[in-house]
């Protein structure tokens, strides 16, 4: 009789064992970022900020494309379709998510997303999701779409400059990729959302200065480019991912 009693006691283990583990061969994740200036939550119009030349200055805009998300994997990777995400804070909003479908069940180890929208995306007549004209990204004088867009106003003495940073063309995307302190294991977990920091405030400083007071309207020409070569350092964080109870 002993051995009908440890073969139900095994069934139950395996039982118990299956309950625990995530059902599916794919799952939904959450992609969170926090919009910060100088360190402080993003706060449209009403926001005081202090620019690199010491001048007081607001920001009333601010979009970015995030493009291209791949979860890097130990075995293989995973590059969510059509992957061109918006983000585009309203007044009172300083964080904000997306949600990246059907990812499949692995272990990852990082991920890769680029800043902007990729070349063929750039020159396409396609529109797919978030590149949808509508959203005031694409440009109204070419084909293509702004990368980044800031606007706002800074106090200069006894004057105000208006901000104007449309930043884009072909040239200016870039890929960046972040290693996760542990591996993502989602053949364990059934899912997780992953967290993000944006500063605005690096795209006006490291490696390039920008000082409003000398260059508050960049939209063409090569300066643009000291802009985007901003958005590669500090830009973007990676600070973890968080797997729900």
């Amino acid at each position: 009789m002993k051995y009908p009693a440890l073969l139900f006691a095994l069934s139950l283990m395996v039982s118990l064992l299956g309950c625990n583990r995530p059902e599916g061969e794919a799952t939904d994740i959450r992609i969170e970022f926090e919009l910060l200036v100088n360190g402080e939550p993003l706060d449209l119009s009403e926001g005081q900020y202090t620019s690199e030349d010491g001048l007081t200055y607001r920001i009333d805009d601010f979009k970015v494309y995030l493009s291209n998300v791949v979860f890097n994997g130990s075995g293989s990777d995973f590059a969510e379709t059509e992957s061109y995400h918006l983000l585009a804070p309203t007044a009172g909003q300083s964080a904000l998510s997306f949600v990246v479908p059907q990812v499949p069940r692995a272990n990852y180890t990082g991920l890769t997303l680029g800043v902007g929208v990729d070349p063929e995306a750039n020159v396409s007549l396609d529109n797919p999701g978030d590149l949808n004209p509508s959203n005031q990204m694409a440009w109204n004088w070419n084909v293509g779409y702004k990368f980044v867009l800031l606007e706002g106003e800074a106090v200069a003495a006894d004057s105000t400059l208006p901000l104007v940073f449309h930043i884009g063309f072909e040239r200016n995307y870039a890929t960046q990729s972040f290693s996760f302190t542990n591996d993502l294991d989602l053949t364990l977990e059934e899912t997780a959302t992953l967290t993000f920091e944006i500063e605005v405030g690096e795209l006006f400083r490291n490696p390039n200065t920008i000082n409003f007071g000398e260059a508050n309207n960049l939209q063409f020409g090569e300066n643009v480019d000291l802009v985007a070569e901003n958005w590669g350092s500090g830009f973007l964080t990676f600070t973890g991912f968080t797997i729900p109870e």
